[in-house]
């Protein structure tokens, strides 16, 4: 299905959307575009160019979606950054566990982030919470003892891939801040 973009709303300073959400992404300093009528995250090569000038010695590579199965059987969707060589010289991990969807615009951010850790050597690992973004399951409140349980498996599962030296570190703000602390008060063996 093609793109839908409203040209007729006009935004501040008579813009349309489309104007107004590229005058304010030139202003940025980056790029999105009106897609169904909501703002979606741009392609990762503009997320690699704007973190060109912050990379470190590492190339790195991505995989957008994996997925972990928690003991319950539903499935976390899971992007992972890491550098090209992580197989054979493993790497620390750092996880932002968030329900703000791993494929929108917030990834304009994290991507600077997570291209800046992995070019340095880690392993950066955003999941989509349960019932977020790609992940199944149903997000029925914040900070739920469910959602503390699978950031515990999910953290146990990176800890044992072969990228991973065993060590997960996870940080946030808000939501991640909250979730980072009441998981770490838990006490799993990795974190």
């Amino acid at each position: 299905m093609p793109d839908i973009v409203d040209e007729s709303a006009n935004g501040p300073a008579g813009l349309s959307r489309r104007g107004f959400v590229q005058a304010m992404g030139a202003a940025l300093g980056t790029t999105a575009v009106l897609s169904g009528g909501a703002f979606a995250a741009p392609d990762d090569g503009l997320a690699a160019a704007r973190a060109a000038g912050r990379m470190g010695p590492r190339p790195i590579r991505q995989i957008e979606t994996a997925w972990i199965t928690m003991a319950d059987g539903v499935k976390i969707a899971v992007r992972i950054l890491l550098p090209e060589d992580a197989e054979q010289n493993p790497v620390p991990a750092i996880m932002e566990y968030i329900p703000y969807r791993r494929r929108d615009l917030t990834r304009i951010d994290a991507d600077e982030r997570f291209y800046y850790f992995a070019s340095h050597g880690y392993a950066c690992v955003r999941p989509d919470i349960r019932g977020s973004g790609d992940s199944e399951g149903v997000l029925k409140d914040e900070y739920l003892k469910q959602e503390q349980d699978d950031a515990l498996e999910i953290i146990a599962w990176v800890a044992t891939q072969k990228w991973c030296t065993g060590r997960v570190g996870m940080f946030g703000i808000s939501w991640g801040g909250f979730s980072s602390l009441q998981v770490a008060a838990r006490r799993p063996p990795a974190l």
